[in-house]
């Protein structure tokens, strides 16, 4: 390939990337500037460079900036979703993407191959559960810390299945994948350690601002999104708690971050640890022996942190263990406008098309008393791995509407072959037991 043509290569991956996210880049939008180097220029500008010289480059590096007049600000606001892919960092000034030339071969010639599909599927469930952990978005601490459980447990389950139909252990290539979490928080580096422990990789430490998760593809991209997330949810915690024992009248408040983050660490690695046991997640020996030949001549540094607050170390490792505990079950939750009520709800649904239907279903519930609305939805992984889908409602008469790309080729029924038009949820549960089929076939 010619330097031309690795570099379009390169912004062609980028704009495919970009597009699962709902963003519209086209090649034109991207500058060409040769050997990469540090400076403002790519603050509004989508730029393109070579790594290691335009004579022999080694690389491309892509950075889409925050800046950029047309998609930036929606760039921006879906930046966290750049964490599911291993190529790529998500920085203060924009997303910055690196690709060896021998990855843009692979990439450029290659098909979509089964276990990469697999890898996807597992990666966008994870998406969704952590949806949950944004702390703007949503302010139940213990709903946000369930979520990297969840994710652990979605982890657990593809190791097993994969390992189930070909007989053998995952064969991905060994990644790295770097979290930027700024300076400072020292607590971060405990934190990666346990997640990294936790999700079946190893990790390290590059200057004061990045993480680095090593391991297999799929362990490495969830590792470093839980981190993120936990990281996020645990800075908040800590700060409102040191908030709150200024505000009681304690002006001496120095330590209680760092004492509550450590209690909040050692509560979430209990857990954690319970279910690595329990589940038999353990680094794959392949990862562990690329690793300490790859950092054998790293430098060890003491990254603890003291604990000088019996009382904020006590409520961090309370606060990580009651939020591990609270869901055990994997399940995706309402997207939006849900209100939270008497009834629980619990949708199954069966394909009965032999995996021909492969659509994800929207589910809509309207209460005809309030009008309020709540929305699910069932993903393929969803009705391929048997899993259930669940959330609250208040107690009342509901409408239910489907959606799904597909609708008139397939149909989904209730099991005993009934449409599915409304239901009363007057009970303290109620289940739904659908089943998919093509439409005709129920006739």
């Amino acid at each position: 390939m010619t330097h031309k043509e690795y570099a379009n290569a390169a912004i062609d991956i980028v704009i495919d990337l970009a597009a699962e996210q709902g963003l519209k880049y086209r090649r034109g939008d991207f500058r060409v500037e040769g050997v990469a180097v540090n400076n403002g220029s790519f603050l509004r500008l989508n730029t393109v460079s070579f790594v290691g010289g335009n004579k022999e480059p080694t690389g491309i590096s892509v950075i889409l900036p925050f800046g950029h007049e047309r998609v930036g600000k929606k760039l921006k606001a879906c930046k966290d979703n750049f964490y599911n892919y291993k190529y790529c960092r998500v920085l203060d000034v924009g997303i910055f993407f690196g690709f060896s030339l021998a990855e843009i071969e692979i990439q450029s010639a290659r098909e979509e191959e089964t276990e990469r599909s697999m890898i996807e599927i597992v990666i966008k469930k994870v998406q969704k559960i952590l949806s949950l952990a944004d702390p703007s978005k949503n302010p139940s601490e213990a709903e946000a810390l369930s979520a990297s459980l969840m994710a652990q447990k979605l982890l657990a389950k593809y190791n097993i299945d994969i390992a189930t139909v070909t007989g053998e252990e995952k064969q991905e290539e060994i990644e790295q994948v770097i979290a930027d979490v700024g300076t400072g928080k020292k607590w971060k580096y405990n934190l990666a350690n346990i997640i990294a422990t936790s999700y079946c990789c190893k990790c390290f430490y590059q200057g004061t601002e990045m993480i680095v998760f090593y391991g297999y593809s799929s362990d490495v991209l969830i590792a470093r999104r839980v981190f993120m997330y936990l990281f996020r949810v645990g800075n908040s915690l800590a700060t409102k708690y040191v908030k709150a024992r200024r505000d009681g009248g304690e002006w001496n408040t120095g330590g209680l971050y760092n004492s509550f983050c450590k209690g909040f660490c050692d509560g979430i690695n209990k857990e954690l640890q319970k279910n690595c046991t329990a589940l038999v997640l353990v680094t794959p020996q392949k990862v562990v022996e690329s690793f300490d030949e790859y950092s054998k001549d790293f430098k060890k540094l003491d990254h603890d942190i003291d604990m000088n607050d019996r009382e904020a170390y006590i409520e961090g490792k309370i606060e990580g263990k009651r939020a591990l505990n609270a869901q055990y079950i994997t399940e995706a939750h309402p997207t939006s406008n849900t209100e939270i009520g008497d009834c629980r709800l619990t949708f199954s649904v069966v394909d009965k098309t032999n995996g021909i239907f492969a659509d994800e279903i929207s589910i809509t519930l309207v209460n005809l008393e309030t009008t309020v609305e709540c929305n699910y939805t069932v993903s393929k992984f969803d009705y391929l791995f048997g899993l259930t889908v669940g959330g609250d409602v208040k107690q009342g008469k509901y409408n239910i509407a489907l959606n799904f790309p597909s609708k008139g080729t397939f149909i989904v029924q209730n099991a005993d072959g009934t449409a599915i038009t409304s239901f009363t949820a007057d009970s303290t549960e109620h289940t739904f037991n659908w089943i998919i089929v093509r439409d005709g076939d129920n006739k």
